[in-house]
């Protein structure tokens, strides 16, 4: 992504923002420029039910294959940043997710 107007035009649908983070300050700032809903992002306190969203998609993004796929079918664009973990990349692109990644970009 080179720019603001790029990382807008290439988000579609709800943002899963890997690697995932309870207090995500990276995915807040970039949903200020994609304006999609987020999975996870900062919360100054975090709820209970907030907690419990985010071990839910900790849980799901072990799982292999079509459970991964399953699991995460509500989102339709995966921001990848540095400190990703490679594995739950590839499931990402092989359950056919649209993925942007932004590693090595965002220093």
């Amino acid at each position: 992504m080179k720019n603001h107007t790029q990382l807008e035009a290439a988000i579609e649908g709800p943002v899963l923002n890997l690697p995932l983070r309870l207090k995500d300050g990276l995915a807040t700032l970039l949903q200020t420029i994609h304006k999609k809903p987020l999975a996870t992002g900062y919360l100054g306190r975090p709820s209970k039910e907030h907690v419990k969203r985010f071990e839910e998609l900790k849980s799901a993004l072990s799982l292999p294959g079509a459970g991964f796929c399953g699991a995460l079918k509500e989102f339709g664009t995966i921001i990848v940043a540095d400190g990703a973990p490679e594995d739950q990349i590839a499931k990402a692109l092989a359950c056919g997710f649209s993925v942007v990644d932004l590693r090595g970009t965002t220093d």
